[in-house]
């Protein structure tokens, strides 16, 4: 069990303020299973659900967001600093575990399974899955509780993937996943966060961005994806809808064509119920960054309308075409 209750590289169980939270909670609790108890709520709910980089547990509290992988790293590394033996556990899960954030489309054979990872504990002689994942803020239905006698729930469960003491090939796997696709997934991050960030405020009215971070995070989606693309050859008005067309494929909003030439589009904008307006902003700015990188001389102008977003675009370059940029797109992306 040595290798359950010990500091690695990602867990950070020895630093001073993760021992500090360990003794508050501990001078709250009557023995270990009261003790386990407090640190999965204090981790579910005041540490917040986002997207996030893979970081060290004192980091993750020090931020107060995390992904499954960050929020259970923090967990584990408050039971080991106790000399609770705990470990990571992984799975694959259903990508309906998402159908709660609007913005992200579910079926979408990018969604058919998601790399999960949750905190183990050892308790009573077994050990307990201690999934601390979604916060009672945005998810008071899905988050999860946990009594320090019996494992949380696994409704998503596709397939159970092993154990470990350490994140590390966790990480590295992730990594790989990234890959050629790094700005593409940062965008994803980006538009899911905010869209989770609507969804905790409208739900509890908690909020962790401001507007001013709106503003950041929107001009960084821009930044992404026009990096990300940068066509050598030009696009024209119809092949870059194409390709605004097929974001849907990722994302839940909905195109309607009103015009679709050559050199000259018109189309509306329409989301899903819980996209909300700081989400389109970043949605918005990401088709801004998408349509740039396809042609910086295509003219873009847009506003919102009843709920929706009208955009039209006029190509204004001599040398745009369709077959040698959706032919390049398209390698990019193979």
């Amino acid at each position: 069990m040595d290798n359950y209750t010990t500091q690695t590289a990602f867990c950070d169980c020895e630093d001073p303020e993760i021992k500090g939270l360990a003794d508050e909670l501990r001078e709250k609790s009557s023995d270990d299973r009261e003790f386990i108890v407090n640190a999965f709520y204090y981790v579910r709910d005041e540490i917040k659900y986002f997207f996030e980089p893979f970081v060290k547990a004192s980091e993750t509290l020090n931020t107060r967001k995390g992904n499954c992988y960050n929020k259970a790293n923090l967990l584990v590394a408050l039971l080991r600093n106790e000399g609770i033996p705990a470990r990571f556990a992984f799975k694959w899960i259903s990508g309906e575990c998402f159908s709660d954030i609007p913005i992200i489309n579910t079926k979408s054979r990018f969604m058919r399974k998601i790399n999960h990872g949750i905190c183990e504990v050892y308790a009573n002689g077994e050990w307990l899955k201690a999934d601390c994942t979604r916060d009672k803020y945005l998810s008071p239905e899905r988050a999860m509780d946990f009594d320090g006698k019996k494992s949380t729930r696994d409704p998503y469960l596709i397939e159970e993937c092993g154990y470990s003491d350490d994140l590390t090939d966790a990480i590295k796997e992730q990594e790989k996943l990234g890959g050629k696709f790094g700005e593409a997934r940062q965008t994803f991050d980006i538009l899911t966060n905010t869209n989770i960030d609507d969804l905790r405020c409208k739900r509890s009215g908690v909020r962790m961005f401001n507007d001013e971070d709106i503003k950041t995070v929107s001009k960084r989606c821009y930044e992404l994806i026009d990096s990300l693309i940068k066509l050598r050859h030009r696009g024209d008005a119809k092949m870059t809808l194409r390709a605004i067309k097929y974001y849907t494929k990722i994302y839940n909003y909905n195109i309607e064509v009103i015009d679709g030439k050559d050199r000259y589009c018109k189309f509306m904008l329409s989301f899903p119920e819980g996209v909300l307006r700081s989400t389109r902003l970043c949605l918005y700015n990401l088709l801004l960054g998408m349509v740039h990188g396809i042609n910086p001389d295509m003219m873009v102008e847009g506003g919102e309308e009843d709920g929706k977003w009208r955009v039209e675009m006029v190509d204004k370059s001599s040398n745009s075409g369709h077959i040698l940029s959706k032919m390049e797109l398209m390698a990019k992306f193979l």
